[in-house]
């Protein structure tokens, strides 16, 4: 995750929320529009149901590894049942 040191309790919030643990994700595309940032097209499949999010999510490079932005992560905190979303969503 972007930054992920500073978001730890919004991490966390995913990995003790149980909605949030059923979710997958099955990316579809990946368009690199810099050579430190992508848009991603992703399904979520939780609860036996496809749910494609309204727009596209984005990864970020940090270094060297690519991550999910924290925007993204934001978009998917809605997702959760008691996932606290960091300030900077």
């Amino acid at each position: 995750m972007e930054d992920g040191g500073q978001y730890e309790l919004m991490i966390q919030g995913f990995a003790d929320d149980d909605r949030a643990k059923e979710l997958r994700v099955h990316v579809e595309s990946v368009d690199f529009t810099s050579a430190r940032e992508a848009q991603v097209g992703y399904t979520l499949r939780g609860g036996g149901e496809s749910i494609r999010p309204e727009k596209p999510g984005e990864s970020v490079r940090q270094g060297g590894d690519w991550k999910i932005s924290l925007r993204t992560l934001c978009d998917l905190a809605d997702y959760g049942s008691d996932v606290p979303k960091a300030v900077a969503c």
